[in-house]
This record gives C-alpha cells, structure tokens and sequence, in this order.
C-alpha cells in the first residue's frame, strides 16, 4: 500500500489549483453525484502518481455553524447524509484503483480537542453513538465496498471503562466494530506517534496494544526511528509469546488478501504522458470545484432573495472569497 491524505479542502498533500472541494462544501450541496465525480478525479489524480489507497473519506460528523476539530472536514452532521455522500466518494475512487479508508472511528463529532496535541474524551454511551457517529461505519461494515477503517485517539469511559483511546480499546475494536457491528476488513490505527496515544509512554508499547485492541496494521507516520523501535517491540512480543505467531499471522493474510484483491494494472506514464494526463484531471477538478461553488452560492442566494429584490441595480456589492485566485 501506498497511502496518503487526499481528503480534499484544508487536507489536500498532493496541492492542485485549485484543491478538490472540501467535504463540508461537497455535502452543502447535496448533490451525490458530484462527491462521486471529485472521488473519481481525486482518485485518478493518486493513481497517476503511484498511490494506491487514500486514507480518506472522513466521516465524522460535524456542524457547519459549530466549531470543532473536524471542521470543513466533515460531509456535515446528519450521519445518513454523511454515509451517502461518503459511500459515494469511495466509489469514485474505487472507479480509479484507488482504496479507500473511512475515518475516524468511533467519532470524533462533536470534540473541540485536537487529538494530534491530546487525548479527547467523549461522554456518550454506545447506543447513542449507534444513532449518530457510528451510522456511516455501521454501513461500511456492510457494504460491498473495499475499504479499510481508521481508529481514532479518541477515549470513550461510558463504553469501555479503563478510558484508554480507542486505538488501545479491545472493547470499541473488536467488541463493537468486529463484532457486533461485522466488520471484517482492515483496520489501521491514526498515527501513534500523536500525542493523542499517550496513554502508554513508548511507541514500541503502543504499537503492541494497539494490535492486542484488534487493529491490523498500526500507522508509524513520522520517524523512522521510532518505525524501528516498533517494530523491535512486537518482534520481541511474539517471541516472548505475549502476542501468538496465529494472530500476527492472521493479521498479515488479511492484508496480503487485500492486495490481491486490489490488483489492477499499475499505470506507468512517461514524463510527457504524465503532464498530459494530469492536466486533463486538473482542467476536470477545477470544473468540479466551479460547479460545487455556485451550487452552494445560489443555495445561500435563495436565503436573501428578499434583500436582493430591495438592491437598486447600479448599487455595488462586495463579495469576499477565502480563495486567492478569486
């Protein structure tokens, strides 16, 4: 696998001009269709340039008019809306050869705390979190969509009472998430270099409970020192017999059937090819924002009809636009 955050909006690495939409922009409008269409574009874009798996769509759920961590990230706040619009972005993708990965599971919705700095905390039983954030994974559980799930930093005490991130919580992985919810695809941890998994000081340790919780591969983003004190950790694990040859085992089939199942032919361009075809996505993505912009501007327009009616025609109005090329 060969991932990256292409979430579109404020988390876009691989920079185009303009970026794709943002998810909040993409469910103001909507309009499934065009989620469909920029995960395609989106997709086409990673595929061109040798990725393979996008550690995107978010759904979490967020309120446009309400501030928190996710922000524009989020298709918005009805978790049915939030599943459609999403499912339908991980098509468009999925139309590219690319993966996709829902996130972050259970939830961040709601949580002002940023979980790169801490852990968040979030007070809510299982049962209400069925209604809501748990919504669009219940769907990706079932689905017939190839994706993997993302685990959060995020501690639920009323679900699982030792208050430890979900990334460590057998209780939110393989209670919930396997279990009783039935999901039986990947499952990846966030990055455990956070400071959202300081529950346990070392990274090695993390890196174990972390697997002990129920996920499948853990994410070691940043240094490569600590990729290696990871790996020496687990290793040492299974040899000490802490962690069963059988799961680790189990764990690396899962991934490898994966692959196998995700091969398609791998598109090699030359340089001029490459321009060419990327070009062509980017002419389509800037069409996409455009058509995604002025959907949403004549959807606020219809709020202040009444004022415009009042506007004499030779009176100037000023629009302001956060986007430097308007």
């Amino acid at each position: 696998f060969i991932m990256v955050d292409q979430e579109g909006g404020s988390v876009t690495r691989i920079r185009t001009k303009p970026n794709a939409p943002s998810a909040q922009s993409l469910g103001m409008t909507q309009n499934p269709s065009l989620s469909e269409e920029t995960g395609r574009i989106t997709g086409k874009i990673l595929s061109l340039l040798g990725f393979n798996m996008n550690l995107a769509p978010v759904v979490d759920l967020s309120h446009p008019l309400t501030r928190d961590f996710i922000g524009t990230r989020s298709f918005g706040s009805n978790p049915f809306e939030v599943r459609n619009m999403s499912h339908r972005f991980a098509q468009g993708m999925e139309q590219s050869g690319i993966l996709s990965t829902f996130k972050h599971f259970p939830g961040h919705g709601g949580i002002i705390t940023d979980s790169h700095k801490k852990t968040p905390m979030k007070n809510e039983s299982l049962q209400s979190l069925l209604q809501t954030d748990l919504v669009p994974f219940s769907h990706f559980s079932q689905a017939n969509i190839p994706s993997a799930i993302m685990v959060a930093h995020i501690s639920f005490p009323q679900i699982d009472s030792s208050g430890l991130p979900a990334t460590f919580s057998k209780t939110l992985v393989t209670d919930v998430l396997k279990n009783k919810m039935g999901y039986s695809g990947l499952i990846l941890t966030d990055d455990i270099e956070m400071n959202g998994a300081k529950a346990f000081s070392s990274v090695g340790e993390r890196a174990i409970r972390a697997f002990e919780a129920g996920n499948d591969m853990i994410m070691v983003a940043w240094t490569r020192r600590r990729q290696k004190q990871a790996l020496r950790a687990m290793l040492k694990a299974v040899k000490s017999g802490r962690i069963k040859t059988s799961q680790i085992e189990r764990a690396v089939k899962k991934i490898i059937a994966f692959k196998l199942s995700r091969r398609h032919s791998i598109i090699k361009p030359n340089i001029k090819e490459l321009n060419v075809q990327l070009k062509k996505e980017i002419k389509d993505l800037k069409a996409t924002a455009n058509h995604v912009s002025f959907l949403n501007f004549e959807r606020a327009t219809q709020s202040y009809s009444d004022l415009f009616q009042k506007i004499n025609s030779k009176q100037k109005i000023i629009v302001f636009s956060a986007d430097g090329l308007f």
